[in-house]
């Protein structure tokens, strides 16, 4: 069975699907355990049935395959919630060392830029991209109506172009080169070639 989107489940109540991502929350009850499962496109409710999980070990964050229903259910946030019939754990989470599901990300700095894979996937900070891929896209949209054409200049040099900059030096092939510091030689000779936006 394919793969669908969390996004995408509304289409499909009261048919089977699946669904892989990051187990966000873990609720277990007497009867039931509850899992929140998130993927790139948002979050569902998982139920699921003490004979189903019984020899399976998660954890949050472990990164899981479900196969189950969507089933109505008004309590839910979305309405519905995603009955689960088979659960696979594709990879277990240790502990992690630090709380991403937490209202807020309250750590120091030096803490998130060393556990920035995870730091990442907190609720106010992965929103950021999503944001500024939204904008970019826009300016692209806007500069392409306008006649402008994207260009694509090079990144690793053989040598430096720019003056009086200390330069980034790497092995590229078995060749010493370098990281360009700045496209403007190459916008100049696009001017020069006629390409004016």
């Amino acid at each position: 069975m394919k793969r669908m989107l969390v996004k995408d489940l509304a289409n499909h109540l009261e048919q089977e699907v699946r669904v892989k991502g990051w187990i966000y929350r873990i609720r277990r009850l007497s009867q039931v355990t509850f899992l929140i499962l998130r993927d790139r496109t948002g979050t569902i409710q998982v139920v699921v049935d003490p004979d189903v999980i019984k020899d399976t070990q998660v954890s949050t964050e472990s990164v899981v395959d479900i196969q189950g229903f969507v089933t109505p259910e008004p309590r839910s946030r979305a309405g519905y919630e995603l009955v689960a019939s088979q659960i696979e754990v594709l990879s277990l989470a240790e502990n992690l060392p630090i709380n991403i599901n937490g209202e807020e990300l309250n750590i120091p700095l030096d803490t998130v830029l060393d556990n920035r894979v995870l730091s990442l996937r907190h609720a106010k900070v992965n929103p950021i991209f999503k944001v500024q891929a939204a904008l970019a896209q826009a300016f692209q949209e806007f500069l392409n109506q306008e006649g402008f054409i994207q260009v694509f200049t090079p990144k690793i040099v053989a040598s430096g172009t720019e003056g009086g900059t200390e330069l980034f030096a790497l092995q590229y092939f078995e060749e010493k080169a370098y990281l360009a510091q700045s496209p403007q030689f190459y916008k100049q000779m696009l001017v020069g070639a006629g390409y004016e936006r």
